[in-house]
């Protein structure tokens, strides 16, 4: 299946296409960091729905990402298979991936040492406090995780970072088995982008 194929990479970076924040790339991360062949493209449908696609001429969505009508919860689904997977976005710093049968296969969490650093940066100074009201807020950067851990239990299946505001990146090298579907992995490197989470 097209779908399949497309997403079977264990680094991944999405890139914001234009600046309204709607398109995005998706494309393989190659040996050295440098982003490879696009793989799909993404188009937001509001603020519920992100669609992939196989080229950019959108016509046929290999897998969608949509927001329940309650809860913090994303599906995860592709024409062919329906619902494949979930994302459980709890809070901005703690995230669960499941699987297509509910059984949670990992938790996404704020990397400790950049989440301590950043919190540290926002008490400095005489602005803290209008520092920190823009921040709770969301209009600075860093009122998102910039970078997050994967664990399944105590194991570090993999890590994922942004790169400023326009692009970010997954890497699952702890995962050889893959207990993480890679297109719930793609979905997830799309959501932490495009700032969805929470």
């Amino acid at each position: 299946m097209i779908g399949d194929s497309l997403f079977d990479h264990d680094a991944l970076r999405v890139e914001v296409i234009g600046r309204a924040r709607t398109r995005y790339r998706l494309c393989a991360l190659e040996e050295g960091g440098a982003a490879g062949v696009p793989l799909a493209f993404i188009r937001s449908r509001g603020s519920r729905s992100l669609r992939c696609y196989a080229d950019d001429r959108q016509k046929d969505a290999v897998l969608a990402v949509t927001k329940r009508a309650f809860g913090p919860v994303r599906d995860v689904s592709t024409a062919g298979e329906g619902l494949i997977g979930r994302i459980e976005l709890s809070t901005r710093e703690d995230w669960r991936l499941f699987d297509r049968d509910s059984g949670c296969v990992a938790l996404v969490r704020e990397d400790v040492l950049t989440g301590a650093s950043r919190r540290r940066r926002n008490r400095v100074g005489a602005a803290a406090s209008v520092v920190t009201l823009l921040l709770a807020l969301g209009y600075l950067e860093g009122a998102r995780p910039s970078r997050m851990v994967i664990m399944a239990g105590s194991a570090e299946l993999g890590r994922m970072w942004r790169r400023g505001t326009q692009e970010g990146e997954l890497e699952l090298v702890g995962d050889p088995g893959r207990t993480i579907d890679r297109r719930v992995a793609a979905a997830l490197l799309l959501l932490f982008v495009a700032g969805r989470g929470g």
